[in-house]
């Protein structure tokens, strides 16, 4: 008996131990994948950025040409009215869980931009969630999960991450 139960000791030990190096792995993936999202959004690199848009993100735009479309219009527009992104920088993941039966992340970031001219600072949090079948990550700006869209993308959503709202300060 004592060795069975010193074998489901050490079973619970390993898989924890397995457990722990995947999720270490996960946030490792989540942080390069926010950073290629970032530098193909600074390149406007509209390819490498539909690699990280979420799969409802699609279905809710009319799909990924339409999405593409898109992302030209907005470039276009940022540029007549006079927006650039300067930097884009990933500082940390701030929050990793297990929910819903998916892996999900708040990614910490900052972009520095000009607007007409001025430098602004924006401070704000990415939403990762790991799609398994890709296995890579997809982000959204966490921002938007506080604001009506979010029943539009993801209905059923729930989480405990506390979301923080963005902080765009003059620079």
């Amino acid at each position: 008996m004592k060795k069975i139960t010193l074998f489901v000791c050490a079973l619970f030990i390993s898989v924890s131990a397995l457990v722990a190096q995947s999720e270490d792995e996960l946030k490792a993936q989540a942080l390069t994948d926010a950073q290629a999202s970032g530098e193909a959004t600074m390149a406007w690199d509209v390819d490498g950025m539909m690699k990280y848009v979420h799969p409802n993100v699609f279905a809710m735009g009319g799909g990924e040409e339409n999405i593409k479309k898109q992302m030209q219009s907005l470039k276009d527009m940022m540029k007549t009215n006079g927006v650039s992104i300067d930097n884009y920088k990933v500082d940390s993941v701030k929050d990793f869980v297990n929910e819903q039966g998916e892996y999900r992340c708040l990614v910490a970031t900052t972009v520095n931009m000009s607007i007409s001219g001025q430098k602004m600072k924006n401070a704000s949090h990415l939403l990762g969630i790991y799609l398994e079948d890709k296995k890579h990550w997809s982000f959204i700006e966490a921002s938007q999960l506080n604001g009506p869209l979010k029943a539009q993308l993801f209905p059923d959503f729930e989480t405990k991450m506390v979301i923080p709202a963005d902080v765009m300060t003059p620079q």
